[in-house]
């Protein structure tokens, strides 16, 4: 099972997507979107959610890819973070905005 904690749930909880999750939320997204007429089909809705749900698991991947990598650099501050000279919450937001912004990824 593939989880990604990406995004927070409204209680501020990491929010873990498995991959049956992703696909409901997929085939529904479809669904509401056909329905309501947002949109016009090209393809069959099985096969847009499919391919809407890579989408989904790739983006969320590449964010875990990301955070990983703040992580891995706010080590170097671990000290000043230990000793409550830095907030690691803030650096962490901070040096994750500034990465994506570098590399030109929407968060």
């Amino acid at each position: 099972m593939i989880e990604f904690q990406s995004g927070k749930t409204p209680g501020g909880k990491p929010l873990k997507l498995n991959k049956e999750r992703i696909a409901s939320l997929s085939h529904r997204l479809v669904d509401h979107l056909a329905d309501g007429e947002y949109l016009s089909l090209n393809l069959e809705r099985p096969e847009l959610a499919r391919i809407l749900d890579q989408v989904i698991t790739e983006e969320l991947a590449q964010e875990d890819r990301l955070n990983e990598e703040v992580e891995r650099i706010l080590k170097a501050y671990e000290s000043e973070i230990d000793k409550g000279n830095l907030d690691y919450r803030k650096m962490f937001q901070m040096t994750k905005k500034q990465i994506a912004r570098d590399r030109g990824i929407i968060l």
